[in-house]
């Protein structure tokens, strides 16, 4: 799988913001090569990136060494980079839209943008409720399924929604890996 380079570009700034640099320089000797080069210098040349390499090793080192090996560390990474993608002008486009806009028509193509994904479908959609089915973040080992559901929380916060739970699982059915989203919020 293959992941766009806005998934990445702020992790630097994350880690250095909440662990300091020495702990970032300490990092970039711990993940792959070719991503701490990348990291390092902050030109993201491609557009897109092996998520192995660039993404998924990087995220789950960050969770290891910050987050006592707890996956949720990513959630918090794709939080505070929403956060920062949203801040402008999309932020209030994304205030303004109709929640049942938001769920079908922003949600999904806004995850094709980020990740390479083989399908999305939308399983159930209520007030209050809804839930997604992803096949394709087979390999991410997590990393890719807890960016997502931050990405669904900040989105909902930003509508003023209350109460948000965004649980994820994964089951497998005829050999294929799909990850189910439940997410559940108040008005």
């Amino acid at each position: 799988m293959e992941i766009n380079r806005k998934m990445m570009a702020l992790m630097p700034e994350f880690i250095r913001k909440n662990f300091g640099e020495e702990n970032f320089q300490l990092w970039l000797k711990k993940i792959p090569k070719t991503a701490a080069d990348l990291y390092s210098y902050g030109k993201f040349e491609s557009e897109w990136y092996d998520s192995d390499d660039y993404f998924v090793k990087p995220s789950l080192k960050m969770c290891e060494m910050f987050y006592d090996g707890d996956i949720s560390g990513c959630r918090e990474y794709s939080k505070y980079d929403t956060k920062k993608w949203f801040s402008g002008l999309t932020g209030l486009f994304v205030r303004i839209m109709p929640i049942s806009f938001l769920a079908d028509k922003f949600l999904i193509p806004n995850l094709h943008s980020h990740y390479r994904i083989v399908d999305v479908k939308t399983i159930k959609h209520d007030k209050g409720h809804w839930v997604y089915s992803i096949l394709g973040l087979d390999g991410t080992q997590g990393a890719a399924a807890e960016h997502f559901a931050g990405v669904i929380e900040v989105l909902l916060e930003l509508k003023k929604k209350k109460d948000i739970k965004v649980c994820v699982e994964t089951s497998r059915k005829k050999h294929k890996l799909y990850t189910i989203y439940e997410v559940i919020y108040k008005d």
